[in-house]
């Protein structure tokens, strides 16, 4: 029988993602695999929680990174297999319709860090140390660190942290911008469930807007991610939602937001409706006719906004990575 190396807890509107395999939680292939079928259920728009926490089990660490011992005498094509069982898993994170925070102790180096880069929110104890020190053994992040590690310090800091591999403390890391917020360490899991309890009593489906508005627009130009921004913001005002959160605005009271729809749920009839009464897109192109259901459509393809699509991340990653490009700098551009 196989180890339980993550497991998943779900309380109300919560769910715990908790990596336990000791003593420094090494991401094997076992571990991957684990964690690839876990966040099938997060994927999947039947699943009703509104935020995840990434944490650990073993005291005072999050990950000290990849398995070394089975990466060294890989072949060129089992490395490339191996970056992108990582890359899955990071990818998945990013794009995940509900905002993941991670709860940062000790050792967050290589493949930790990587994963770490991947979520919403960053906090950490002050004890934590992060690196990327795969210069160390020769190679560079192979799980996106050398991606989203510029985007999240800046080009000057992930050229500090990479080319020297070293180690980097809580007041270096806040610094930098890598983490969001340092506290004390006995005080690290209350500090990540508090900033969950707040995110939590926000509406489910502005959550998902916002986290898709975010991540889609990044590669395009200001002038398309506003329209895009519109778009999104359009669609907002087809849920309960938004009436309720307006209202209660305006009544002076607290919000009770309750729709129980996925943002999925609310494409197909914005998309009638813009057919039957002749409104035209801003994503319109001379080449065709691309309305707003459309390019949200396209986005379901590739796991943009919730769609359960983790066998399709597995099997033919290449291809929606392609059409990723392909959306954002080819027809909608």
């Amino acid at each position: 029988m196989n180890k339980e190396l993550i497991r998943l807890e779900i309380k109300g509107d919560i769910a715990y993602i908790i990596m336990n395999n000791p003593p420094l939680n090494i991401f094997t292939r076992q571990m991957l695999s684990q964690f690839s079928e876990l966040l099938k259920k997060l994927e999947d728009k039947s699943c009703n929680v509104r935020v995840a926490i990434l944490k650990s089990d073993v005291p005072n660490l999050f990950s000290a990174g990849a398995d070394v011992k089975t990466m060294v005498d890989l072949s060129v094509e089992d490395s490339k297999e191996f970056s992108r069982l990582g890359q899955d898993i990071t990818r998945r994170i990013e794009l995940l319709p509900i905002p993941v925070i991670v709860s940062l102790d000790g050792f967050v180096l290589g493949g930790g860090s990587e994963i770490a880069l991947a979520c919403d929110f960053r906090i950490a104890s002050d004890r934590i140390l992060i690196g990327q020190p795969e210069i160390n053994i020769g190679v560079i992040p192979g799980w996106g660190g050398s991606q989203r590690l510029p985007r999240t310090v800046g080009i000057a800091n992930a050229r500090l942290i990479t080319y020297t591999g070293r180690k980097f403390n809580a007041d270096e890391a806040v610094k930098m911008g890598y983490v969001d917020m340092v506290v004390p360490s006995e005080k690290l899991s209350e500090e990540t469930d508090k900033l969950a309890l707040e995110i939590s009593s926000k509406g489910r489906v502005a959550l998902a807007a916002m986290k898709n508005a975010m991540h889609l627009s990044w590669d395009l130009p200001l002038d398309k991610s506003l329209e895009l921004e519109r778009e999104i913001w359009g669609i907002l005002f087809a849920t309960n939602d938004q009436k309720e959160g307006m209202r209660a605005f305006l009544e002076h009271r607290a919000a009770q937001f309750r729709d129980p729809r996925s943002y999925i749920d609310l494409l197909k009839p914005i998309e009638k409706e813009e057919k039957n009464s002749g409104i035209t897109s801003s994503f319109k192109e001379s080449k065709g006719e691309s309305t707003v259901g459309d390019f949200c459509e396209d986005m379901m393809k590739i796991n943009l906004i919730g769609m359960n699509l983790s066998d399709l991340y597995i099997k033919n990653t290449s291809h929606i990575f392609n059409e990723w490009e392909r959306l954002l700098r080819g027809q909608y551009k």
